[in-house]
């Protein structure tokens, strides 16, 4: 079984506060007890001092049960609004360890917002001291009340602290540290628990090179713990999953979702480097999430890939991410408790019609456009068939050689006046992928168009040819250029929190037009005279005279 370790390892020295022993005496209103072996449950309520270790409301709870307070005061005390408010309770030597303690306060007053701490004693070196063993602020989004849990792992005494959320930092062997803060009418609930520790597979997991290697395919993990490992309360999960070809990944950490009090960090890489400083980019990031927008404190990515790869999965308490992957131990002291990790795969395979043409190179050949020729090409296509749609967002290229004099090119692609839930951008490139045109909207419709005057080029030299390419909107991001010259993106993953963007059957349309203008033909000295450019609401218009 893979425990704990002593928990003052796993401190700073920052966090190392000089022992001070709770005094026994009984500041405590029993209102109630009632005992069943080892079991205890009572109410209570405080009386000052009891703002340090030493003045700890002693509440008589000794093992296994609850004590509760309703109806406390912060700010009452000698302290005035640097006032803290502690209380003790006992693990003795018949509880059987571990034990799990559970702290609840709820605010009575609209104008407090309550900060928990539990702290306990125990030997560093030679030295018996006092420290912080869990902490927390907010229990979520919707509540600003605390709620904590903690595994404690010896006998002993330990204490829990009530402050307010502005003075998060107070000494508890000195009355009066710390900020001062707005105080107000509180409820307390400590519990205590029997709880098995987590016997984890995979510990110890708190680097790259020792992460859980877990295979091709998708998997879950439950009932893993934050803290289980030696190094407590800076505890790291990593595991390792191999991408053998080009895939979706979408990774759930769930805590909140499961009624833990865990708040997760997770953090995706495709790399086992050290994490670079904060103030530069990480190139191994594909992705990195801690709360989320609905409120919760899960944490989730999406992510692809177009090359087979290995990619590391990092899950981390709030308040530990400044570890580094490749040494154990290299973290603070962050968020603790239970988690599920779920991991979905999806590889991505070719399909369509004309599939693959996502670049210049692989572009579909339409054959030559002749002046004067009377029919228009129609092609039946469909954005999101590509190898990699679900990644980088499918683009379809064609190929158009233009022969003989100077003349129009007519492109339209039509998609939502066909029905189709496509929102279609329409492009030109030239052989060396330079854009010689471009339009998402034509008008009021989503629909895009484009009429490109194109220099005349003699047969006898050479043809004309570009290359006309149909896309989605919102599928590429300005982190992921686009390169229509390449088959993939240099830029080998995304993000992929917003999906692949639109996608949907559409009908492209292109002919030539020897009657219309040329580029920037004359006479065209005056408005009335100038050169049309065929643009319609958006777009450009490019030529070479």
């Amino acid at each position: 079984m893979h425990m704990l370790r002593t928990l003052q390892k796993n401190l700073r020295s920052t966090d190392r506060i000089p022992r001070a022993r709770a005094r026994r005496t009984n500041r405590l209103t029993i209102l109630w007890l009632v005992a069943t072996g080892t079991s205890v449950a009572l109410s209570a309520m405080a009386e000052e001092p009891n703002d340090t270790l030493e003045t700890a409301t002693i509440t008589g709870l000794s093992g296994i049960g609850s004590f509760s307070i309703n109806g406390a005061v912060l700010g009452d005390g000698a302290s005035a609004d640097r006032d803290v408010d502690i209380y003790s309770f006992e693990i003795d030597d018949l509880t059987p360890l571990p034990v799990i303690v559970t702290v609840d306060v709820e605010s009575l007053s609209s104008e407090l917002d309550p900060l928990a701490r539990v702290f306990a004693l125990g030997f560093f070196g030679q030295s018996e001291i006092s420290f912080e063993v869990a902490n927390n602020d907010d229990r979520s989004f919707e509540s600003f009340d605390p709620r904590l849990q903690a595994y404690l792992l010896k006998s002993g005494t330990y204490f829990v602290g009530v402050s307010t959320t502005s003075n998060p930092l107070y000494d508890p062997n000195v009355g009066g540290s710390g900020r001062p803060g707005a105080g107000g009418m509180y409820s307390l609930t400590v519990t205590a628990e029997p709880a098995s520790m987590p016997d984890s597979p995979f510990e110890p997991n708190d680097t790259a090179g020792a992460a859980t290697s877990m295979g091709t395919e998708s998997f879950k993990v439950s009932g893993e713990f934050i803290g289980d490992g030696s190094h407590g309360r800076g505890d790291v999960d990593i595991y390792r999953l191999n991408l053998i070809g080009p895939a979706r990944v979408d990774v759930v950490v769930e805590a909140e979702a499961i009624g833990s009090i865990l708040d997760p960090v997770l953090r995706v890489r495709s790399c086992a480097d050290p994490l670079p400083e904060f103030t530069t980019g990480d190139p191994c990031l594909l992705g990195e999430s801690d709360d989320q927008p609905d409120g919760s404190v899960d944490s989730a990515v999406s992510f692809g890939v177009v090359v087979a790869q290995e990619v590391y999965i990092m899950v981390s308490g709030a308040g530990n991410r400044r570890y580094n992957p490749d040494r154990s131990g290299s973290g603070e002291n962050g968020s603790v408790g239970f988690y599920d990790l779920v991991v979905d795969v999806t590889y991505i395979s070719s399909s369509g019609a004309n599939e693959t043409n996502d670049s210049i190179s692989l572009a579909t050949h339409l054959g030559p456009f002749v002046s004067g020729r009377p029919e228009t090409v129609e092609i039946e296509g469909f954005i999101g068939d590509g190898r990699y749609a679900e990644l980088q967002g499918d683009r379809d290229f064609y190929k158009v050689v233009l022969l003989d004099e100077t003349r129009l090119l007519s492109v339209d692609v039509a998609a939502g006046t066909i029905g189709s839930p496509l929102d279609p951008i329409l492009a030109i490139y030239d052989v060396d992928g330079n854009q010689l045109a471009f339009n998402d909207n034509q008008g009021a419709s989503t629909d895009s168009g484009i009429i490109l005057p194109v220099s005349c080029v003699p047969v006898s030299t050479d043809a004309v040819s570009v290359y006309v390419m149909v896309m989605g909107t919102k599928q590429r991001i300005p982190a992921d250029p686009f390169f229509p010259l390449d088959d993939i993106s240099p830029v080998s993953q995304r993000a992929l929190q917003d999906g692949p963007g639109s996608t949907g059957a559409y009908r492209l349309t292109i002919g030539v037009d020897p009657v219309g203008i040329g580029c920037a033909q004359e006479p065209d000295d005056t408005f009335a005279e100038a050169t049309s450019t065929g643009l319609v609401d958006e777009g450009y218009y490019a030529c070479t005279h």
